[in-house]
């Protein structure tokens, strides 16, 4: 809640769109652009393991 209305302080819009279990879950963060693109992030994991 804290980051959503971070975000709108800011001027931007932000959206708590599904929410799941708070220890195991992941974190997607969709930015849709005004070209009609969007991109996604997501936690990746690199070579030793790391969630990065």
């Amino acid at each position: 809640d804290a980051l959503v209305r971070r975000a709108q302080v800011a001027g931007a819009a932000a959206f708590v769109l599904q929410s799941g279990d708070e220890e195991r879950g992941d974190v997607v963060v969709k930015v849709a652009c005004l070209d009609g693109t969007a991109a996604v992030y997501t936690p990746s994991i690199n070579m030793e393991g790391d969630r990065v």
